[in-house]
């Protein structure tokens, strides 16, 4: 095929002919319907993919190594072949994705991979440059970051990227890929040494592009610019019926190439029509996806144009999915013109296409499909030559073979104004391209280097480019037509091009330069001219490109940025307006549904933020072009948002205006922030002309202003109220300014600002803003809504923007360049706090503008005004950044840890991220400050608490804990400084002022101001107004400042130094006055702190205080003062030696009095050595025969005895009694409790993932394997159906109402103490009884009526999930055997509990208190049961029969359990006759055993039988053993019985201490002077454990239990082929150590799969959960059943656990009602913090086994769903609504209690209070699996169960469906209570038994509506409900049949 003198040429043509022709071809060219368009799409596609392989692939030659799957044979012979459509085979191009996997590698090259949806994206902190480097799953290599924190997210369609890997500037070092390391280079068919192969790819990707850029290079409908000018001109021409030139229109729009004017001019004949629109053939309506319509409008458009496709609404998803559709197509236009109109009257997005033109834009969406597909191809040779051809291809120029139709031409005559035909961006404008198809002429503007030397106000003057000479590449090309493209279009074309390009190191350069060029047009698109702005790939690529410091630098070297900067600002500029003589920007106030201004915003200050931070050379930046670019941008913030106080009436509605200036004006402080970083990393590097040259500039602007001056006194202050003016908070220039004027020396600032035309134009704005905040704080501003609290909030609080500390520096300035003239800074600063009125004495306090707020704000102003003297930081000297970094981290976490220890996150998120970017350097100052405490319990997390001696360093007034109330932060700090309450009060809060030295030299005079005598006034004033009334709140504050002022004033002229000013102001006067006010007047701290201020003040100048003193109180009250003092140690007159005389005896006197304390404290301890106790003691200490039990009801919390008792319990099916085939492993592993093995973590074998089965079996196997759980909360009957019928609950689905616990079910409880229970267990232990236990039972069971036990045998079994037919057992449905059945499997779980102790042996009987209670709680009801049950034998020997023929592995011990409480036999006998049978079967087992494991077994370990050797040699020979048997085969059948035997031994005794419980209510167990609890229990290993059990409960040993089992055989016998139980410790599967293993190196961890084959990629997806009952795991489902789905196919059980390791959760799951909690993963880093925090920093995370353990025992106890319900609290009553309500439709909530990002954090495993946050909001319906109405109505019908109005965050909720329910059913129904019926019924015959006294139904009832857990008004909730009810309710009893009372007997 291929032409060999010009291959390439030849190629281009065929090619090029073939897309341009493609509208030919007979599958394509004419219209389809909807159904014909489908198989057309298929049809291209094949077309397209099967051509372009082909013409790759050198005639057919490289097709199988490109597609090493397919057989050879199927692949085409000719390029004709190859053109055919199969769509009824399987392709021959299809891409082996599994085989891919292990062939990956990118030798060479940028990975530069795609992340898929599922893929983890892995960061590395050590490794990366900056977190916007990753790694790909095929890449990562685990062995380059062992020790490094890595972490991960999972790729979602908004969170995705490329792979950096290869690229050097993205780490720190070298890595070694993952792929390269597992893949060695071999040679294949694609080395390209003649460069053929390159030049083939080359030459068709040509001519892809070429024609891609043709097609939609004629396509300009679609644009928005166009879109309305269109159809106004489509209007005009239909309405005055100018229909030539409409056709004309059409036709010049419509798609033409070469290919089509030649088909023309060839088969061209001559129109006879009259019409011209006849001559327009096969058009086509097409619809595009827009931002300003919902799904519904979108629908009813859709509907009105007249589709051809009748499912709207699969018309309506594809738009929104792919971003287009076709609506309908016809051969006559005229008759699309209606609904083309029809849909643009809707505001949809549509356009009238010509079919052909339709057919060319599809053919491009696969050809770029394709090309994505190719870069797929597992062959890394292939993928370097072909991304090196697309880039090569796209970078070089668009030079096509026929040069596309110039649309120009078509836009000046139709859509452009006249007066715009000379506009220079006329094209730009409309997105088109310019003449000669090239790139139109963009908004490229420079700086004008002759206006460099000013900051203007508005603008700097610039130079606009009146002609640019682009690349015109063909990426330009793509890049500039991207906003004609559709959704799915646009994502597969940036795709392509980002990863490509931008891992390419070819490349990448070009494609920053070319992006650049264009970034104007781009920018411009995206604001205006853009239908989907979101989808921009402008984003993508500034991520990929700016990131790159060389990039960076490539653009400033290159003078580019600019283009970036200027395109921005210009942006911001379109919305700006003159404010105050200043450019700034206001908020947008047109029409923007699409969201595209603010799209562009964000990215344009994101754009420029990023090219920022990747600039390490500072004087680039400094450079006065570039510094004056970035000032102008954020001067358009600069004060932009001015809020003015609102006074009158409250507002209505709360302005939220601000919110866009808050978001914009923070980037721009980002920017600044950034910026300031630059400096501080390259400090060295500073050029000091550059930076002087930059503070000169913004000195300049930001003091040009013209303010208005008022004369005070002799002083010009500035004229502003900011109480009656507009102002603002956010001033980042300003901000800027303070970090410039922070690099250079103070006195070098100080020279350079003394120059300003008047410094305090420049800081009044930042005081200004710290006063508008005070204002707004105390409540000032209360008129203007909460908006402006949360403003000031914001602004002061945020450490990120560093507003608020700036502005406090930029006053200090103030003082230190204004030190010649400290009254008129004084002055100004007065009268901004607008308090300078009341300064000079012209108004009272009470009367300043702020009424009765005026405590506040001076409280707010001595804060201020303090932190203007004490922050001093800024000036602090430091060697290196590093340095400055430590000293900043440290202070950080001293002010976040005083108040409380804190978790690592918490800490973290507390404090600003710049101060966190070095972990290690956080780490290592975390260490010294702070002292970590472990978690101790199972919930809590690990804390760090401040060490003590850094209290000392607190000051409670700094900027650091402004967020704090200062006293009550300087009571915090006293009481970790001081143990007792007398040390605290004398401790002094002192300030914190940094050593003269640790600062800038100038800076020591910053504290002059304060030492002047108008301030020592102020303060003088201040202090006597605090006096006056000591309810002002400031004193504290006030004398703390004062403390600070002597402080410094010590610093600068000696320790005893005292500021004159305040010796001649009376101010020690008003500290007396302080010290001696009446008790109560001012707090403990204040006067302490007066009185240390007071003595300080005489110690230094004692003659002119005590002066002033006795002047002002007086000689004799002076002298009473001294005295006073003197008692105090305090003596203002002795001398030094005097003084340390004083205070050595001081010391004396108190260690005199520790050693009294000590003695006496130690004769207290033994006083009964000393002192005899006469006292009587009380033996008779018995209980009496026949007492009552202690029950209390948990609702009307009585004990009255007329009413039994019921228990509420939760029984289900429980997968722990587990049947399987013995293993050595099993059987030989010693138990030592709960254990996790690493290397077993792939899947717990077979034991757990089985099938479910259906059918008989399967409800057999689930009945018979129920355990009951309880809570044991007793409650009276009544009561009970009292609180169902209330709450509208099932008597199979209810909670607890005292707990809260999910309950199925409730069972009787007799309440009588048997009598003699010690003798009769001793008679059962050891000899018999005459009668069975159970019949000793019923006799000293309470009495009751029939009709009581009537009601008793009526209360039913749970069978939750099962479905009853009349084939069935009808045991299942006799409470009295199913609880027999249950008392049994839960003794087994009690067992299988303590196996998991580290002293099973030990422990088996001790703890678990709550589930022996239930035991006895059981025997209590078999004990009624008992009394009121007649089975007859026949019932009960079947019910025996179909329990052995169950398979219930448990079924030995429950013959034990059954035998002890039926048969009259002993204890010791009921237990050996069990186990002389299973002896017998264990025998026959061993053999089979032996010979299925012997090869293995010949190396096992096992005990030593030499003891019972003899008798051993007899036994084995029934397991078909010769004479000759080796010791070690006996040591192994040895072994092998004790394993099986032992779990029924210690069953045995769990059973002995329940009848002990129960009869006598002891808990030791004695019999005939044995202690079981120190001696059978108390051994170290199974063997010596099994025999102390078997001498203790057979009273004889295990030789002559093995000789028993000599005796023949019973026929009867029915264990001797029990099926096996697995005796070995029942656990959740194990689990990797660190949980980092299956985030990091998932691929080395082989999991069981579980997936569905529709889930693609399953072996990199990271969105996978694990089973820890099975170990399974289970890939994410779109519908999020993936759980359900599991549980349906696995017997687990109602109840599951989940493992999700990417965000360390275990998902606890419900099947009914359905619902998941999840809580942490048990995995705790070394913070000691476990869930999402614990791996969101990449932390290396543990298994802790002590959580592990919980879990395992919450499972194996079945306590899931009570820990669910108890968790979830009203949730779960909205999931029971849900459950037992909607019959048709139920809220459907996957996660109920899921926390993935949200950004709250994880504090600790099973918090109840984290649970209730629902990370997935949107609720689903679905149909229900069960029927959703309970039977058992009175009359054989269904009982309809409503939903009760609850409180709490659902109350809305529950109105909502008692409101449906009620408009369904209808009103005014009478609701009969359920008692009403029976006495319908039944007559009075219950009167008696419900009769209890009034006081208990009042007591009840009052109770009932105060519990906290219930309803305060349910009263009213019950009358409003009985009117919404209209059928029949009965007894909340599920399955309560009344036709059966009379039959029960």
């Amino acid at each position: 095929m291929i032409n060999d003198t010009d291959p390439e040429s030849f190629l281009r043509q065929h090619v090029g002919r073939t897309l341009g022709c493609i509208h030919s071809r007979p599958e394509f060219k004419d219209i389809k319907g909807s159904a014909e368009r489908a198989v057309m799409d298929k049809e291209l596609k094949s077309f397209i993919y099967g051509y372009y392989y082909y013409m790759i692939s050198d005639s057919g030659r490289l097709l199988p190594h490109m597609f090493t799957a397919t057989n050879e044979r199927e692949f085409p012979k000719n390029v004709d072949q190859a053109m055919e459509i199969k769509l009824s085979s399987k392709p021959w191009y299809k891409i082996d994705e599994n085989g891919g996997h292990s062939k990956f590698n990118h030798a060479g090259r940028i990975c530069g991979a795609k992340f898929r949806v599922g893929e983890p994206i892995y960061r590395c902190k050590e490794c990366s440059f900056d977190d916007t480097c990753v790694l790909c799953v095929n890449c990562f290599n685990p062995k380059d970051h062992v020790g490094h924190h890595v972490y991960t997210s999972i790729c979602t369609e908004f969170n995705n990227g490329i792979c950096d890997c290869g690229d050097k500037e993205a780490w720190n070092h070298e890595l070694n890929c993952k792929g390269a390391e597992d893949n060695g280079r071999l040679e294949d068919e694609f080395d390209d040494h003649d460069g053929k192969i390159s030049k083939m790819l080359e030459s068709v990707l040509i001519e892809l592009f070429d024609h891609f850029i043709d097609v939609f290079n004629q396509n300009i409908e679609p644009l928005t610019t166009i879109q309305k000018p269109l159809i106004a001109k489509l209007r005009y021409f239909i309405q005055n019926g100018k229909y030539n030139e409409q056709a004309d229109m059409l036709r010049r729009l419509a798609y033409r190439n070469q290919y089509m004017d030649e088909e023309e001019s060839q088969q061209q004949t001559p129109s006879t029509s009259l019409d011209p629109l006849s001559t327009l053939k096969d058009y086509a309506i097409l619809v595009y996806n827009d931002e300003f319509h919902n799904y519904s409008q979108a629908s009813a458009a859709i509907r009105q144009g007249g589709p051809d496709n009748k499912h709207i609404d699969l018309l309506t998803a594809k738009i929104d999915s792919e971003g287009r559709s076709l609506l309908r197509c016809s051969a006559d236009i005229a008759s699309l013109m209606g609904g083309f109109f029809s849909v643009q009257s809707n505001g949809l997005s549509c356009t009238i296409t010509q079919w052909y033109e339709y057919l060319h834009q599809e053919a491009c969406k696969y050809s770029i499909m394709w090309i994505n597909d190719c870069l797929n191809i597992p062959n890394s040779t292939f993928q370097s030559l072909f991304r090196n051809a697309i880039g090569k291809v796209l970078c070089s120029k668009y030079e096509p073979f026929y040069q596309s139709i110039d649309m120009t031409s078509v836009v000046r005559d139709y859509f452009s104004d006249s007066y715009l035909s000379d506009d220079p961006y006329l094209y730009a404008d409309h997105s088109v391209l310019g003449e000669g198809v090239k790139i139109p002429l963009g908004r490229h503007k420079s700086l004008d280097p002759g206006d460099i030397s000013a900051i203007s106000p508005i603008l700097n003057k610039v130079i606009a480019e009146d002609h640019h000479e682009y690349t015109n590449s063909r990426l330009q090309y793509v890049l500039f037509l991207e906003n004609r493209y559709w959704k799915k279009l646009r994502k597969i074309v940036q795709d392509l091009i980002i990863p490509t390009l931008a891992s390419s190191a070819v490349h990448k350069p070009m494609f920053t330069d070319q992006l650049v060029e264009i970034f104007p047009h781009m920018t411009r698109s995206v604001t205006f001219m853009d239908r989907e702005p979101q989808l921009t790939s402008l984003r993508e690529s500034v991520v990929q490109l700016f990131t790159c410091p060389t990039t960076a630098y490539s653009i400033f070297h290159s003078g580019h940025f600019n283009y970036v900067i200027w395109s921005v600002i210009d942006v911001f500029v379109d919305f700006s307006t003159m404010d105050e003589g200043t450019l700034v920007w206001q908020r947008v106030q047109r029409s923007n549904p699409s969201k595209s201004y603010s799209i562009s915003f964000k990215q344009g200050l994101y754009a420029v933020e990023t090219l920022l931070s990747k600039i390490t050379d500072p004087n680039l930046l400094l450079k006065p072009g570039e510094f004056i670019m970035i000032v102008t941008l954020c001067k358009l913030f600069n004060g932009a948002w001015k809020i003015k106080r609102k006074e009158g009436e409250h507002v209505l509605r709360e302005d939220q205006h601000f919110i866009p200036y808050l978001e914009y004006t923070t980037s721009v402080y980002s920017i600044i922030q950034t910026f300031d970083k630059v400096l501080q990393q390259s400090k060295d590097h500073i050029d000091q002309r550059l930076l002087i040259g930059a503070i000169n500039l913004l000195d300049s602007f930001l003091g040009h202003r013209n303010l208005s001056y008022k004369l005070y006194k002799d002083f010009e202050i500035i004229k502003f109220q900011i109480s009656k003016e507009r102002v603002s908070f956010m001033n980042p220039v300003h901000t800027l300014f303070s970090f410039l004027v922070q690099h250079v020396p103070l006195q070098v600032s100080i020279q350079v600002l003394s120059q300003s035309k008047d410094y305090l134009v420049i800081s009044d704005f930042a005081l200004r803003s710290v006063v508008l905040c005070s204002q707004i704080d105390i409540g000032f501003w209360v008129r203007n809504g909460m908006s402006v609290l949360h403003q000031s909030a914001y602004y002061k609080n945020n450490p990120e923007m560093s507003s608020y500390s700036r502005d406090i520096q930029l006053n200090q300035l103030a003082f230190l360049i204004e030190k010649n003239d400290f009254q008129r800074v004084i002055y100004n600063m007065l009268d901004r706090w607008e308090l300078l009125d009341w300064f000079d004495g012209s108004v009272p306090s009470t009367e300043t503008v702020y009424d009765d707020k005026i405590s506040s704000i001076i409280q707010q102003f001595v804060a201020f005004l303090y932190q203007i003297l004490v922050e001093r930081d800024f000036y602090k000297k430091f060697d290196t950044l590093e340095e400055t970094q430590l000293y900043n981290i440290k202070n950080a976490i001293i002010y976040k840890l005083y108040a409380e220890p804190l978790s690592y996150t918490d800490l973290l998120n507390d404090i600003p991220d710049y101060l966190t970017e070095s972990v290690s350097q956080f780490d290592t100052v975390l260490e010294e400050v702070s002292t970590y405490i472990e978690p101790k319990g199972l919930e809590d997390n690990g804390v760090f608490k401040l060490k003590k001696e850094l209290y000392k360093r607190i000051d409670s007034l700094r900027l650091l804990n402004m967020g704090n109330d200062f006293e009550h932060s300087a009571t915090i700090v006293k009481s970790h400084l001081a143990d007792s309450k007398e040390k605290r009060a004398k401790i002094i809060v002192k300030p914190q002022l940094l050593e003269l030295d640790e600062l800038d030299p100038c800076a020591r005079e910053l504290g002059s101001f304060t030492r002047t005598n108008l301030f020592a006034k102020l303060i003088f004033k201040l202090l006597k107004l605090a006096v006056s009334d000591s309810s002002f709140s400031f004193t504290y504050e006030l004398l703390h400042l004062i403390h600070a002022i002597f402080r410094d004033d010590e610093m600068v002229n000696g320790k005893d130094s005292l500021p004159e000013a305040y010796i001649s102001k009376p101010i020690c006067d008003l500290l007396l006055s302080i010290v001696d006010s009446e008790s109560g007047s001012f707090s403990e701290n204040v006067v302490a702190t007066a009185d240390y201020l007071l003595d300080n003040m005489i110690m230094k100048r004692p003659t002119a205080v005590l002066e002033s003193l006795t002047e002002c109180f007086g000689t004799k009250y002076i002298a009473d003062y001294k005295i006073r003092k003197a008692n105090q140690g305090v003596n203002f007159e002795e001398t030094e030696q005097e003084r340390k005389r004083r205070l050595a005896k001081n010391r004396q006197q108190q260690i005199m009095n520790r050693f009294s304390r000590q003695q006496k404290k130690f004769m207290d301890k033994h006083e009964e050595y000393s002192a005899g106790n006469d006292e009587d003691v009380d033996m008779d200490g018995e209980d009496l025969a026949g007492e009552l039990n202690e029950f209390h009801c948990s609702l009307c919390h009585d004990d009255v005895s007329d009413d039994f008792f019921v228990i509420p319990i939760y029984q289900n099916y429980s997968p722990v009694f587990l049947s399987s085939n013995p293993t050595p492993m099993e059987i030989y592993k010693p138990w030592h409790g709960f254990d996790n093995n690493e290397h077993l973590a792939t899947y717990n074998t077979d034991l757990f993932y089985k099938k479910k089965e259906n059918g008989a079996s399967q409800l057999m196997h689930e009945s018979t394997q129920k355990v009951l759980v309880s809570c044991n909360h007793a409650v009276h009957y009544r009561c009970f159906k009292h609180y169902i019928d209330k709450k509208r609950y099932s008597t199979d689905l209810f909670i607890c109402p005292l707990c809260q616990t999910y309950c199925n079910s409730v069972i009787p409880v007799d309440t009588v103490k048997l009598q003699s229970g010690d003798r009769l267990l001793q008679q059962k232990l050891t000899g018999g009884l005459d009668e069975s236990l159970l019949l000793t039972f019923s006799e000293y069971s309470s009495e009751c009526n029939d009709e009581v036990g009537k009601i008793i045998l009526s209360l039913k079994d749970s069978n939750n999930g099962l479905r009853l037919n009349r084939n069935d057992p009808t045991w299942i449905q006799d409470r009295f055997l199913t609880l027999s059945l249950q008392f049994s499997n839960n003794i087994c779980m009690l067992e299988m509990l303590s196996r998991l102790n580290k002293d099973p042996f030990g422990t088996l009987l001790s703890g678990e208190e709550q589930k022996f209670k239930t035991l006895q709680n059981i025997l209590k009801s078999l004990a009624v049961y008992t009394r009121l049950t007649k089975h007859t034998e026949e019932n009960v020997l079947k019910f025996y029969e179909d329990i052995r023929s169950s398979n219930l592995p448990s079924y030995p011990f429950f013959r034990v359990v059954e035998t002890v409480l039926r048969s009259r036999l002993s204890f010791k006998d009921c237990l050996q006759e069990v186990l002389v049978e299973r002896l017998k079967g264990l025998t026959k087992d061993f053999g089979s055993f032996y010979r299925k494991y012997e090869s293995e077994l010949r190396a096992q370990t096992c005990l030593d039988s030499s003891e019972f050797s003899i008798v051993l040699k007899t036994t084995i020979l029934g397991a078909g053993f010769g004479d000759q048997v080796e010791k070690h085969t006996l040591d192994l059948f040895y072994t092998f019985l004790i394993s099986e035997l032992l779990p029924t031994l210690r069953r045995s005794i769990i059973l002995l201490k329940a009848l002990k419980q129960f009869m006598t209510g002891g808990d030791d167990l004695d019999f005939n002077e044995k202690d079981v609890l120190s001696g059978s229990l108390t051994s170290e290993s199974k063997e010596k454990h099994f025999h102390l059990l078997i001498r203790f409960l057979l009273q004889t040993d295990f030789y002559d239990l093995l000789m028993n089992s000599h005796s023949p055989l019973s026929p009867e016998s029915s264990l001797v082929n029990a099926p096996h139980e697995y005796c070995s410790i029942i656990k959740l599967t194990d689990l990797a150590t660190h949980l980092n293993t299956y985030v990091t190196n998932n691929k080395n961890i082989t999991l069981r799969e579980e997936n569905d084959q529709k889930i693609r990629n399953t072996v990199n997806r990271l969105d996978y959960k694990i089973c820890l009952i099975c170990g399974v795991k289970i890939h994410a489902r779109t519908d999020g059943l993936e759980m359900q789905k599991h549980m349906e196919r696995c017997s687990h059980g109602s109840s599951g656990l989940f493992l999700i390791p990417n965000i360390s959760q275990v998902c606890l799951y419900l099947s009914r009602p359905d619902c998941t909690v999840n809580i942490s993963a048990p995995y705790l880093n070394s913070h000691g913090e476990s869930g999402r925090n614990a791996i969101e920093r990449g932390d290396l995370t543990v298994l802790n086994h002590a959580r592990y353990e919980h879990l395992t025992r919450l499972w194996i106890s079945n306590g899931i769903p009570g820990y669910i319900s108890r968790v979830m609290g009203d949730e779960f009553r909205v999931a029971m609504a849900n459950n037992r309500t909607f019959t048709r439709n139920m809220f459907w909530r996957p996660g109920a209690a899921f926390n993935a990002g949200g950004e709250s954090s994880d504090e600790d495993l099973m918090n109840d209070d984290e649970f209730g946050n629902d990370d997935r909001p949107d609720l689903r319906f679905r149909q229900p699996d069960v029927e959703l109405r309970i039977n058992g109505g009175p009359f054989g019908g269904d009982i309809p169960i409503r939903l009760p109005t609850e409180r709490g965050d659902i109350h809305d909720f529950f109105e909502f469906v008692q409101n449906m329910r009620g408009g369904m059913q209808g009103d005014g129904a009478d609701i009969p209570t359920t008692e009403d019926i029976i006495e319908q019924l039944q007559g009075n015959a219950m009167n008696g038994f419900f009769g209890r006294a009034d006081r208990n139904r009042e007591h009840f009832e009052l109770n009932d509506q105060s519990d906290g857990n219930e309803d305060g008004e349910d009263e009213e909730h019950e009358n409003n409900a009985s009117e919404d009810q209209d059928t029949e309710y009965s007894s909340a009893e599920e399955g309560f049949d009344f036709n059966e009372l009379n039959n029960v007997e």
